[in-house]
């Protein structure tokens, strides 16, 4: 059994369904998250092999009654704090118009940051090689992913405290995260204080082509912090198609931003990823440039 502790960031807005009043760590949206990154990690430009491969790590249900295949990961999740729920705002600082014409902010239960969960994992049918890849690929999602609403925003942040019991050092600078993409066979390349993945592929769907590192903050500025993610494209007057929205229909951000922890120290981590909507890929960096550097402060470093 492969074991992970780990530690919330910050607010997570992980639903029960039709539980709008609680909030909780839930097994299938950890596993949706890891089956995302894997996608996001592994990127096919025949979405057919894609599909076929990652059906044989995580399963799938066929297209026929008799060809569904099981997943070789199973999950156990076991909470290490009780009194885990709280009232929190998903994007700090906003405020509804109500019908007295008066604001108020918008709250939604979450599960607290500091709470502690333990994560163990069963591998079935799997060599030495493709079991490693996954334990890496684990560690990855749940690094530079997030749970629930808001996750791309910094909401759901979570951290790896333990490995199989043993202390785990945090997965702070740029070098944690190249070493942790080299566990799992990730070819990319460090350029200053970005990461980038050597990958040439041209698929339409969103693969992970960077990551940018934050500046270092004091704990203390997480509200800030979190209140400055939140509101920076509508500030900067970002475009839906390079950073989400609604346009004619939803579309998700493909820039995900993370908080790391180390002891009293966080900091924002960047993921971007292909952009399968805008039409005009340098008004896409352009636009991630200018939402990054926003959060930042205005640093071009």
């Amino acid at each position: 059994m492969y074991s992970l502790n780990c530690e919330i960031i910050t607010p997570t807005f992980n639903k029960p369904f039709n539980q709008k009043g609680l909030a909780e760590i839930r097994v299938p949206s950890l596993k949706g998250t890891i089956r995302y990154w894997y996608r996001a990690l592994f990127p096919e430009i025949n979405i057919k092999n894609l599909y076929k491969k990652e059906v044989c790590f995580f399963g799938g249900a066929g297209s026929n009654d008799n060809d569904g295949t099981s997943s070789k990961i199973t999950m156990f999740l076991k909470m290490k704090s009780t009194d885990f729920i709280g009232i929190y705002e998903p994007v700090p600082g906003k405020k509804i118009r109500t019908k007295r014409g008066d604001y108020r902010e918008i709250k939604s239960a979450a599960v607290r940051p500091g709470t502690k969960f333990e994560l163990n994992i069963k591998f079935y049918d799997l060599d030495n090689q493709e079991e490693e890849m996954l334990k890496s690929l684990v560690k990855i999602a749940i690094t530079l992913g997030g749970l629930g609403q808001r996750a791309r925003r910094g909401m759901g942040s979570i951290a790896i405290t333990h490995e199989n019991g043993n202390e785990m050092n945090p997965i702070f600078d740029l070098e944690d995260i190249s070493s942790l993409l080299k566990s799992g066979g990730i070819k990319h390349k460090i350029n200053g204080k970005n990461i980038e993945l050597n990958s040439k592929t041209n698929a339409n769907y969103p693969f992970l082509k960077e990551i940018r590192l934050g500046n270092e903050l004091n704990a203390d500025s997480m509200d800030s912090l979190l209140e400055k993610i939140g509101h920076m494209k509508k500030r900067e007057k970002i475009n839906d198609y390079s950073l989400g929205g609604i346009h004619n229909n939803r579309f998700a951000s493909p820039v995900w931003v993370k908080i790391l922890r180390k002891r009293e120290m966080i900091r924002p981590v960047y993921s971007i990823f292909n952009n399968t909507v805008t039409k005009k890929p340098k008004q896409y960096k352009n636009d991630v440039d200018k939402f990054i550097n926003g959060i930042e402060g205005g640093s071009n470093d």
